[in-house]
């Protein structure tokens, strides 16, 4: 089986990735890999987007993705990838991958997520063609990943 991660493949992003984030387009960043850029001016206080999924335990998550990690091929990343933490124990989970999971970290964000519903807002006024940018410092993380090597990244 193939294993090319097709999440590193920019037309299958453009085509396959669900558009649930507005006024924005693909392209590949200067921050990270891929990154979502604005393609037209938005002001500040914009809500760009809902975030939506089903609500689960990082439990229940790790064994779904365990059970089918070993099928998914060249599409583990694009299945079952995308997620946002309600609170250390609890994710906001999509099965598809969305616009939203190309915004790169930056200390310096134009997008914050805002609760009740889930939505990402525009924090400063954004130009065309410039990325968007959240800082996933402001987030709230999975128990232990604040002493693990995977926040090294988000310094």
């Amino acid at each position: 089986m193939n294993q090319e991660d097709k999440t590193q493949d920019l037309e299958f992003i453009r085509k396959a990735y669900v558009d649930n984030i507005n006024f924005t387009y693909i392209k590949k960043s200067n921050i990270h890999g891929q990154g979502l850029f604005a393609s037209e001016n938005i002001k500040k206080g914009t809500i760009l987007g809902f975030l939506d999924g089903q609500v689960m335990s990082w439990d229940h998550w790790d064994s779904i993705r365990d059970e089918i990690k070993e099928q998914m091929g060249k599409y583990e990343k694009y299945i079952l990838m995308e997620y946002n933490i309600i609170d250390p124990q609890t994710l906001l989970v999509r099965p598809f991958r969305t616009k939203y999971s190309l915004i790169n970290h930056s200390k310096d964000a134009n997008v914050k997520i805002e609760y009740n519903p889930m939505r990402i807002v525009t924090i400063s006024d954004i130009r065309k063609d410039e990325e968007l940018r959240l800082d996933y410092n402001n987030e709230p993380m999975r128990e232990g990943m604040s002493k693990s090597d995977k926040k090294e990244y988000l310094k």
